[in-house]
């Protein structure tokens, strides 16, 4: 069973970044673009895992979620692995007073072991597209790096991440939630 942990994003969010989205996609072609409603923020990534792991992956989400309150995240900024300038995959930036990265630290400490997630330092980020090997993203996603790097999609409470199972099929990923965990409620 391919795994993540994630928070989701408000629909109005969705909705915004669906615009976005769309604006890019009519200039390039250049670009897998993710669909909408598989646009989230990944904690940690699992991948494949056993019963023995989802246990322990389950047991630590748990413990994780009641060390973190809930929570504002904005998302604002656009941005690109490895660089805006070699972009090969499109994302966008949350701001959110570091509970992410609470979360995510949390998370691994629990889970040490268990998945592929070995790439150094976490940052928070939606991904929106991914450049497909040997293409451009094309003039008007390198413009739009360039030019609307500070784009604002808006703002939402979270109070909850989801574990999801990641399906592969030939019309991309569907994902189904597997389990939820609300977050320590605020003062």
């Amino acid at each position: 069973m391919r795994t993540f942990l994630a928070v989701d994003i408000s629909d109005d969010i969705r909705e915004a970044i669906s615009h976005f989205i769309e604006e890019l996609k009519e200039r390039g072609d250049g670009v897998k673009w993710v669909s909408p409603e598989n646009i989230h923020v990944t904690i940690n990534f699992f991948g494949e895992v056993n019963e023995v792991a989802l246990k322990k992956i389950i047991g630590s989400s748990k413990e994780a979620a009641l060390r973190v309150r809930d929570f504002s995240m904005a998302v604002r900024s656009f941005s690109a692995f490895p660089s805006k300038t070699n972009p090969r995959v499109l994302w966008l930036g949350v701001e959110d007073g570091g509970a992410l990265e609470r979360l995510y630290d949390a998370v691994s400490s629990g889970t040490a072991g268990i998945g592929e997630e070995k790439r150094g330092r976490y940052t928070p980020h939606l991904t929106i597209g991914r450049v497909r090997r040997g293409r451009s993203p094309g003039r008007a996603v390198l413009t739009a790096l360039n030019e609307r790097g500070d784009k604002d999609f808006g703002k939402c409470g979270i109070s909850e991440t989801v574990l999801y199972e990641s399906v592969l099929g030939p019309e991309g990923p569907r994902y189904r939630a597997l389990e939820r965990f609300r977050l320590e409620l605020g003062d």
